[in-house]
């Protein structure tokens, strides 16, 4: 995906999320983002943000 792209699937029906990992790419290589994590979530809307200096992390979008 390109910057500010955003990735939609048709549906999921009713499975629960556990796991989002993502990898950002950047000027100094490819970054594994820390990822969002849960025992099973309907949430479907996560975000990746910079947290530090080639660091990342998926988040849960709220609002």
């Amino acid at each position: 995906m390109s910057r500010d792209e955003t990735w939609r699937a048709s549906g999921r029906g009713v499975c629960l999320l556990t796991r989002i990992s993502a990898t950002v790419r950047t000027p100094s290589g490819d970054i594994a983002a820390e990822p969002y994590t849960s025992s099973g979530t309907s949430y479907s809307q996560f975000a990746i943000i910079q947290v530090g200096v080639n660091q990342f992390r998926v988040t849960r979008v709220v609002g």
